[in-house]
């Protein structure tokens, strides 16, 4: 180890200047001198705690920006190492916090890491990115999750980092937490939750004033307000809705907080939640179609409920998904009659004829039917809305093709009593009897 190196790591202030009034050192600049791991003076004073050192060192100008073999900068060695009155320094000299090192973890991803809960709140008020993700798609609070950090993950949580965010193994921190059978990280993050279920509104309050997101999900999907909503507290759910809860997110069923509270015939909170989602999307028309993916969602799980609380509201029942899958065509997907019904009773008409290239390439609502066995839908359209047997999706399928490729016997007799023939060709060469 070079002389310099060795007396920061020591922490030998006079022998660190005696060095340095020498310049004795290789490279274009001495007080950046480098060792075999790419290490500079700087980065090893921080790692050891040594103020005096890095205080001298910055006053000779050394470079706050310097990495080394692993891109780490002296301000990811003083978070590794709660090094916080030196973190402090390197920042009042320019150091830049949100600085990735080769894996694409900041400083704050060092803190979450390694537990430094006092670093993690330097560095947020400093303006480090709560959210900012790492080469696996992980934020802060999924280290600090994952490491049972309890102290860091309540910091992150304050400074409104968001439990929802999904890293490219598709877990977030709570998955983290419960995978990792971290309890108290568990409970931590889901805290807000648990004080809108109480009823507890002066918890409520203190996390939201601390920052916390009032739209964080829990494993279902819920949000805080869905929480509120269902334990009928209006006071709460008023809350939330001052700190921006967004009343139109639905859960994984497809539920509104306002289809809760309907369900459990909360109709005063009903009401608030009605004129604040009209108020929301007056708000907020860059926010995207929650209502429409609701409905989606809802028909996908057969939540007739959810499904007729939304057409009640004028929801566009024809709009097609990324998919091109329209809430039909997940409703004939999943056998759920009752909404195949109801959406096919609306005015003006649900279009039957939509593409969805997620069940066949550019198929029909009869054809998704057919695929899937449901009789009771395929007998709504042939008879109901006057589809025909032998109607063609764009590969040159019928729908009698589809069905007796999948075995569906019952669908095949249906269509054969509706006239479907039975010599139709396929353009893809198979024939119905093949």
């Amino acid at each position: 180890m070079p002389k310099l190196h060795t007396a920061c790591q020591r922490g030998d202030i006079d022998k660190v200047r005696a060095l340095l009034k020498k310049g004795l050192f290789s490279g274009p600049k001495p007080v950046d001198c480098r060792d075999s791991m790419a290490r500079t003076p700087l980065h090893v004073a921080c790692q050891y705690g040594q103020v005096e050192a890095v205080e001298e060192l910055l006053q000779h100008g050394a470079s706050v920006h310097a990495k080394n073999v692993m891109a780490n900068t002296p301000l990811h060695i003083a978070s590794q190492h709660g090094q916080g009155v030196i973190a402090r320094l390197l920042l009042q000299h320019g150091a830049s916090v949100d600085e990735a090192n080769n894996e694409g973890n900041t400083a704050l991803h060092i803190a979450g890491f390694c537990g430094q809960d006092t670093i993690a709140e330097l560095l947020i008020e400093n303006g480090a990115t709560t959210h900012a993700k790492n080469k696996e798609g992980r934020t802060p609070l999924h280290l600090a999750s994952f490491r049972n950090h309890v102290a860091v993950v309540r910091v992150l949580l304050k400074h409104g980092a968001s439990s929802a965010i999904r890293g490219y193994d598709d877990m977030t921190p709570l998955d983290e937490a419960e995978a990792q059978r971290n309890s108290q990280v568990v409970d931590t993050i889901l805290q807000l939750h648990t004080a809108c279920r109480k009823g507890d509104i002066h918890t409520v309050s203190a996390l939201l004033r601390d920052g916390w997101d009032p739209n964080q999900k829990d494993p279902m999907g819920c949000t805080p307000l869905h929480d509120a909503a269902r334990e009928n507290h209006a006071d709460i759910v008023r809350l939330l809705l001052q700190y921006g809860a967004d009343p139109l997110i639905p859960n994984t069923y497809g539920w509104t907080p306002r289809d809760r509270a309907r369900h459990r015939n909360h109709t005063t909170i009903a009401q608030v939640l009605k004129r604040a989602e009209l108020d929301h999307k007056d708000k907020k028309p860059e926010a995207g179609p929650w209502s429409t993916v609701s409905l989606h969602v809802a028909c996908k799980r057969g939540n007739i409920h959810a499904v007729s609380s939304l057409l009640e509201e004028g929801i566009d029942f024809n709009h097609p998904d990324d998919d091109e899958t329209t809430p039909l065509h997940y409703a004939c997907m999943h056998s759920h009659e009752d909404i195949v019904k109801l959406l096919l009773d609306r005015e003006p008409p649900v279009e039957v004829d939509s593409k969805d290239s997620y069940l066949i390439p550019h198929t029909h609502s009869l054809h998704a039917a057919c695929r899937l066995g449901d009789v009771e839908s395929a007998e709504r359209l042939l008879d109901d809305e006057g589809y025909s047997p032998n109607i063609r999706n764009e590969n040159g399928a019928t729908a009698l093709h589809v069905a007796s490729k999948h075995n569906q016997i019952p669908i095949v007799r249906l269509l054969l009593r509706r006239g479907a023939m039975v010599n139709a060709y396929d353009p893809q060469v198979w024939w119905v009897g093949k």
